[in-house]
């Protein structure tokens, strides 16, 4: 149990709801301090094209705590201490910062933010050395700004510390008389930083200010009718290159592949409790002390939310055999049991098996230990796996236990499911893999065609969707994000927050379920399926470098190595889908990880990849004999540099306040530029006969005196008259086009995000429909159109009606529009994307838009099987702009699984979705039955489960332990061959005021989630 500081308790505290509808409760009272007070729109930006202001907040972040660091302001000034000057740091930062391979992007960064820089002076650089600069970095660990007395970037003990761990090696046959005498084998080259002060370095560098340090939850009740980097802290080393040569010295004989194993094991496990010093135990239980950038001081406990990794580093963590009996770090769920998914006993199982650290679990460890080391038992024996075996563990003990088992800590929690590499790359990529293998047996043309679509499907966004290789079915140089974007295209996926959400996410795990036994079951036996010829070449390759890594394998006592003198297979044999693995298993575990720990990018193992291919960038830098030291100096000295150009930034915005040439609180940007002047009357003139611009001047003024009298929705039914289009006199009789408008948005989670709408790459948009079951026999919350031009003209309207005298820039949108398929069913409770066609000549297909009234881009995937059609819409130039046919896809299916936001906007419940709550609400009575029949069902607990039901005991015959043949079954079964390896395990191996009235009570709100430092 977490020991807390004695204090005088405090009377819980509640916030008033926001515009939104969000609380926040506070259980230890009134905070001190809250960073959301001086929170600007820019501060949620994620676009690129969003230019965020550090300085928009009309008051600095330290304003109510009045004149005790009135001076903080006048401290921040330009640094470039330890460089002699600042043009020298502008060029160290920049080689720091950037990538090895020197490219046109890089060269226009060293002219932008070193040469062109306004303090820049070639002076600076008479006598420059790169090396002697580069050392002043490593001179001093702690540096002062010059001139200023605020804290410095790094403390002296954030540096790296180079040790070495020592870890007891047990041998087979070989006693001793404790464990503590056992010969011990020196791991070294381990760079580590103390986490306690890892955590004070986070505190103390610029984005601290954003940190909450105060826990509360927040709740969501919606109004009727309405990244910094993180931190390094070690570099583990792997067993060194003598290990051998130790054994035999030591005990006369080479360690056997499974001491070697449990070698591994201990040394992670040993590098963890060099990380859990005393000092860190101690602010564990009694917290530390800090004074934080409020100059308070405060007291602060670390704490462990999360373990991020992929299956692997899970097992070494948890101490859990690889791909066992019991493979799940987080239950003791069996093998055998897991095609189960999502049924009502896979979900009270994970409950009633869950893994708990107890002192029974501690005394079979430490019993199975005395054994290896004291008795000399072999590591294999048949009694330590009928101790362990039941429950998959192994004789290492874990530094999480042994320091913080005393304090309440049960380390078995901290292993979240892993997006990136359990489903992204492993059930997902498992899954298409097996559908390309029935596309080659299908035969003919399928996976032609099947590329071909790919290649069809058009991009979306700056990154979500890109363009898709010519060739998918080949599956090379494929990342998690390839993966991805196939499954948005092709299969439906969500991720929420809301505890409701959550309970649908819950209902769709156990759909899940249901579809991959049937299709186990009933689809994969028709299909006569092999390997895939990259899957064949990889094989033979892998056998091929097997054959020769045993024939070179010096002969062991204990496990000599396997003759391998059989010639690679020509023909594979079948392949089945194997749903019986851990990667499956964990879909389970989403939802109660999500309340548990928060969304699943909290947890995903993404950010640590991208920080490996960071720390990797830095290889080609450093001496290749001693390249872990010299990437753990890089890495300190890009940190440094990193705040000291914050540090820079904040100094120079104190003293510029130009604004951004986008704000994100402005809903689109559309550039006021005159260079592409359309004469109308020789551009109607030029293209008369085009269907397009039938009728395009007077529709036209009928949209913008729709707009001049307050009415825009009304453009469409306004009946005009020639004289009230009089009134509405175009500017020189020309409009202006544009290329690209820029659409800003609420995402579903309070972010402002943006759309780029280009009528060339990215021309589909979605507005409000205002359609309701009074006005329409199947009301819809959208429309849908195509953007043909981006306009801008100089208007001026007149007579009685005239709001204004002068001219008026108004911006609009010329589009062609989409109609929904009435005769396909779609939606949630069908299962089925929504289906839209462009509208025939006959339906006015052409029409005019506010910017104004655009929700979002849309991403339509073309519905290849129903091919092209000439019947909507005669040729038109004007109504295909870059196409080069005169036919269309007969029908598009609308993606609303393209991002999270996209997906909660068909959902409905979209916290952020404030402005088209309303009209999206109709899609909460589109459920599946399931979700109808659960809603407010409890959680199911292992008290519902009966005594046939039981994990232990049966179903687990047969079932292997750790073998190569074992790794094969991760991702699919295989018959009368054995494949020694896939893809998959390639990929493992690498690897305000005081409390106010509100509407409702809190406990009537949906929990949004928790937040506690």
């Amino acid at each position: 149990m977490d020991l807390q500081p004695v204090a005088k308790p405090r009377e819980p505290f509640s916030t008033p709801p926001d515009s939104y509808g969000i609380i926040r409760k506070y259980t230890y009272g009134k905070p001190s301090f809250t960073p959301d007070e001086f929170y600007t729109v820019s501060d949620a930006a994620n676009s690129p094209n969003m230019v965020v202001n550090p300085s928009s907040a009309t008051r600095k972040w330290f304003s109510p705590f009045g004149s005790s660091i009135e001076n903080i302001e006048a401290s921040v000034t330009l640094s470039y201490a330890p460089f002699p000057n600042i043009s020298i740091f502008r060029l160290m930062s920049w080689y720091y910062n950037a990538s090895n391979t020197k490219s046109l992007g890089e060269l226009n960064k060293l002219v932008s933010e070193v040469i062109l820089a306004k303090d820049f002076q070639p002076d600076h650089f008479i006598g420059f050395n790169a090396s002697k600069e580069s050392k002043r970095l490593g001179a001093e660990r702690s540096i002062p700004p010059a001139t200023s007395t605020t804290s410095p970037p790094f403390s002296v003990k954030d540096g790296w510390i180079e040790t070495s761990v020592f870890i007891s090696c047990p041998c087979d046959g070989v006693r001793h008389s404790s464990e503590a005498i056992a010969p011990k084998y020196e791991v070294k080259g381990l760079f580590y930083r103390p986490p306690l002060e890892v955590v004070k370095a986070a505190l103390s560098e610029p984005g601290a200010e954003k940190f909450h340090t105060t826990p509360f939850k927040s709740y969501w009740k919606p109004a009727p009718h309405e990244p910094e980097e993180p931190h390094h802290v070690a570099y583990i080393p792997k067993l060194g290159s003598d290990i051998q040569e130790f054994y035999l010295k030591t005990f006369g004989e080479l360690a056997t592949t499974e001491t070697l194993t449990h070698l591994r094991r201990e040394l992670m496990q040993a590098v963890w409790l060099l990380l859990l010093d005393d000092e860190f135990v101690h602010a564990y239980v009694h917290g530390f002390e800090m004074e934080l950038f409020d100059e308070l001081l405060s007291l602060l406990f670390p704490r462990f939310l999360a373990h991020s990794a992929d299956y692997p580093e899970k097992v070494l963590m948890s101490g859990i055999k690889y791909l066992s009996d019991c493979p799940c770090p987080r239950c003791t769920t069996l093998k055998n049991n897991i095609p189960r998914l999502g049924t009502m006993r896979d979900l009270c199982n994970r409950e009633r098996l869950m893994r708990i650290d107890n002192e029974h679990r501690q005394f079979d460890i430490e019993m199975v230990r005395k054994w290896l080391y004291v008795d000399g038992k072999n590591i294999t024996s048949v009694h330590i796996d009928r101790v362990l075996g039941p429950k998959s563990l192994v004789p290492t003990r874990n530094a999480f236990s042994f320091r913080l088992f005393e304090h309440g800590f049960n380390f078995y929690r901290l292993f979240a499911p892993d997006l990136l590499h359990e489903f992204e790359l492993g059930v997902w990529k498992a899954i298409f893999i097996h559908l390309l293998r029935m596309a080659y047996a299908q035969g003919d043309d399928t996976i032609m065609k099947l590329n071909a679509r790919f290649r069809q499907v058009p991009t979306f966004g700056r990154d979500t969707i890109r363009r898709f290789t010519a060739n998918v079915s080949g599956l090379k140089k494929l990342a998690a994000r390839d993966f991805e974007d196939i499954l948005q295209v092709r299969l439906e996926v969500r991720a929420c927050i809301p505890s409701t959400t959550l309970n649908d996410l819950e209902n769709s795990t156990t759909r899940l379920g249901e579809v991959l036994r049937k299709f186990q079951s009933d689809v994969c036996p028709a299909y006569n399926t092999k390997d895939l010829p990259s899957e064949e070449t990889a094989r033979v390759r892998r056998q091929a470098a097997h054959a020769k890594k045993t024939a070179t394998r010096p002969t062991k006592k204990a496990t000599p190595p396997e003759s391998n003198t059989s010639k690679p297979k020509k023909r594979s044999k079948r392949r089945n889908l194997n749903i019986a693995t851990y990667k499956v298993h964990s879909l389970g575990g989403y939802v109660r990880s999500i309340r548990e720990h928060g969304t699943t990018d909290n947890t995903s193992s993404q950010t640590g990849e991208l920080e490996h291919r960071r720390v990797k960038r830095f290889y080609p830098r450093v001496h290749k004999g001693k390249h872990v030291a010299g990437i753990a100096t890089q890495v300190h000295h890009e940190r440094l540099l990193h705040n000291l150009n914050e540090q820079n930034k904040k100094a120079q915005t104190q003293a510029s306040e130009a604004l951004p040439p986008t704000p994100p609180e402005q809903h689109h940007h559309i550039s006021e530029e005159t260079r592409h002047k359309v004469p109308l009357a020789g551009w109607l003139g030029e293209n008369e006969e085009d269907p397009a611009l039938k009728n395009f001047l007077p529709r036209l003024k009928d949209h913008l005196l729709a707009r001049l009298l307050g009415n825009p929705e009304a453009s469409e039914e306004l009946k005009c008259t020639p004289a009230d289009r009089a009134t509405v006199i175009i500017n020189k009789n020309r409009i202006f086009r544009h290329r690209v408008m820029r659409v800003n948005y609420t995402t579903y989670d309070l972010r402002r995000d943006q759309d780029s709408i280009n009528p060339r790459t990215h021309p589909d948009i979605m507005v409000l429909s205002g359609e309701t079951e009074e006005n329409s026999e199947e009301p819809h919350p959208y429309w849908y159109a195509r953007v043909i031009g981006i306009f801008h003209a100089q208007v001026l309207h007149v007579g009685p009606q005239s709001k204004s005298s002068g001219l008026q820039h108004m911006e609009f949108l010329f589009v062609r529009w989409f109609g929904r398929d009435l005769n396909y069913s779609a939606g949630w409770k069908s299962k089925k994307l929504h289906r839209i066609g462009f509208m025939g000549e006959n339906n006015s297909p052409f029409g005019f838009l506010d910017p104004g009234q655009v929700v979002r881009g849309v991403h339509l995937i073309p519905a290849f099987a129903h091919g092209h059609t000439r019947n909507i819409l005669g040729p038109s130039k004007i109504g295909r702009p870059f196409s080069l046919t005169d036919d269309d896809w007969q029908y598009f299916y609308v993606n609303k699984f393209v991002d999270r936001d996209m997906a909660m906007r068909y959902r409905g419940g979209g916290v952020g979705h404030k402005s088209t709550r309303e009209a999206t609400d109709f899609f909460k009575t589109d459920r599946d039955p399931l979700d109808i029949k659960r809603r407010g069902r409890k959680q199911p607990s292992g008290d519902e489960i009966d005594e046939g039901d039981s994990d232990e005991g049966d179903g687990d015959e047969g079932e292997g332990d750790t073998d190569e043949d074992d790794e094969d079954e991760m991702e699919y079964g295989s018959e009368e061959e054995e494949n020694d390896d896939d893809d998959d395990d390639d990929e493992a191996e690498e690897e305000g005021d005081d409390n106010e009235e509100r509407d409702g009570p809190i406990e009537d709100m949906e929990l949004l989630g928790y937040a506690e430092f």
